[in-house]
């Protein structure tokens, strides 16, 4: 088996989990996946018909997605922010989509961190869904150009970068409106919208999903519980306007789900950087995508975040190659339930029978000997 190149760099200053102050080494790896050609594909599924084929692939990708959460639920006790992983898709214009997944670990010294790297490795090689082939980045170029440095550390103000959240739902209570963030949700079939409009576009861009093991903590919990019992029991003293109730219902819905025993949560955080300046269509593209309406819950859509300033996008752009969560106004805003991962979450798949319309992904080239 072949090993990845490891960039060793210094520990962040913030994660979501809180990084132990002894795993004050990281290490990064990276690998391009294959997106297999459709005839190639086909020949992997177990049922009868293209359909039984995407939704073995699918259970193969959340299958994928599960097992990279990575301790006891029983103990509510979230560890030391040891590891996250990163789907990063790149347009090269004139040469089709790239994609590739980057891990990062962290260890108290750099040998420990490599050591961890690569046993990380060894573990995604062995595990992602056999409907692709993923080839480790064996030298720095190669880990530079699946993470995409050259755009990231090349900013002097011309990417535009912008992250795009749920929206924000304002819950009314007796108490005056309580906030909480809708759901990420997609289809069998809706990232294919991803995946072509990146392609499209006529300069460089970047699509980082990065996501992490986490935990809802019992306090959180306990705010979630204390919001529910205001949606439901606030309304018996205090008349509330027909159309104000729904969404109350809609909250208790919400509420109920965050809270259903032994759910796994991850942290996710998804960034888009363009070269060229800001495109708009792009980013209603990919965010309606992901944030789409069920007839089981409604959402409340999606909304974008941008620095403030240069200065701020240089630190997202640092944050970027390093593989760093961005820290947000509330912890809560970054988590995301097993399903909603991998509704984002999604590695490219090919259409029958000629393919991804519009969409060439980029194949590894094997090194010459």
């Amino acid at each position: 088996m072949k090993t990845p190149w490891i960039e060793q760099i210094p520990s962040e200053p913030w994660t979501p989990a809180g990084s132990s102050q002894a795993d004050s080494c990281q290490a990064l790896f990276a690998g391009q996946v294959d997106v297999l050609p459709y005839n190639n594909w086909s020949d992997l599924k177990w049922g009868f018909n293209g359909s039984a084929l995407m939704d073995e692939a699918l259970d193969r990708q959340k299958l994928f997605i599960e097992s990279q959460h990575n301790f006891d639920l029983a103990k509510q006790v979230e560890p030391s922010a040891n590891r996250s992983l990163s789907l990063r898709l790149i347009c090269l214009p004139e040469q089709g989509l790239q994609v590739g997944l980057l891990g990062r670990v962290c260890g108290a010294t750099p040998q420990q961190a490599e050591k961890d790297a690569l046993i990380y490795w060894r573990e995604l090689s062995s595990v992602v869904p056999y409907d692709y082939r993923l080839t480790p980045a064996s030298n720095r170029a190669d880990f530079r150009r699946l993470a995409g440095c050259d755009l990231l550390e090349g900013y002097c103000g011309e990417p535009a970068l912008a992250e795009i959240k749920r929206a924000e739902a304002f819950l009314p209570t007796s108490r005056g409106f309580q906030i909480l963030p809708g759901f990420w949700q997609s289809g069998a079939h809706a990232n294919e919208q991803v995946w072509r409009a990146l392609a499209a576009m006529p300069n460089i861009c970047l699509l980082d999903i990065i996501i992490q093991p986490a935990l809802l903590y019992e306090n959180e919990q306990q705010i979630l519980w204390e919001i529910k019992h205001e949606i439901t029991n606030g309304g018996k003293d205090k008349i509330i306007f027909p159309p104000l109730a729904a969404y109350g219902s809609w909250g208790e819905a919400c509420i109920n789900r965050r809270l259903a025993p032994w759910k796994k949560y991850f942290y996710m955080q998804v960034q888009l950087v363009m070269a060229g300046g800001y495109d708009e269509s792009l980013l209603r593209s990919i965010a309606t995508a992901i944030t789409r309406e069920s007839a089981d819950i409604p959402q409340p859509g999606y909304q974008v975040l941008r620095p403030a300033s240069t200065d701020e996008a240089l630190t997202w752009c640092q944050q970027l190659t390093r593989l760093q969560f961005r820290q947000p106004q509330k912890r809560i805003e970054l988590l995301a339930d097993l399903e909603e991962t991998w509704a984002v979450f999604r590695l490219p798949h090919q259409v029958p029978p000629v393919g991804l319309p519009g969409v060439n992904f980029i194949s590894h080239i094997e090194e010459q000997n």
